[in-house]
């Protein structure tokens, strides 16, 4: 797909209509991946825990996910937060970011800090 048509050819929808299927398609959820959806401070948000790791596991990671705050969604990255949680053992935080042109600079990176002082919270709260 990508030698046929650059990701970067077209505007910015027609490459997020293109990236979610391809990247999906290339790095499935592995299965016996558990989900959660999550409002965090009003983002849309999910738990994800790859085959074997617990919902309650400690530590956490927070993913920020790719997409160059221009694209993708945690359904897009799924796949790969599946993967991450697998290999340490531990709950994957990925969220929903502002996309830029729409949102511009600095809206991805305000709700990555509203997201990691969230979990912050949540983790002093729980512990």
């Amino acid at each position: 797909m990508l030698a046929q048509r650059p990701p970067t050819a077209g505007s910015f929808e027609d490459r997020r209509s293109r990236w979610e299927p391809f990247y999906t398609s290339i790095c499935p959820v592995l299965p016996g991946t558990w989900t959660q959806p999550v409002d965090v401070a009003g983002l849309r948000a999910e738990w994800v825990c790859g085959p074997g790791v617990s919902p309650r596991e400690q530590p956490v990671v927070l993913y920020i996910h790719g997409g160059g705050f221009t694209a993708g969604t945690v359904v897009t990255y799924r796949g790969l937060s599946s993967r991450y949680s697998a290999a340490a053992n531990c709950r994957v935080l990925a969220f929903d970011y502002r996309l830029a042109p729409e949102q511009p600079f600095p809206a991805a990176l305000e709700d990555s800090v509203k997201a990691y002082r969230w979990l912050i919270e949540e983790n002093s709260v729980s512990s």
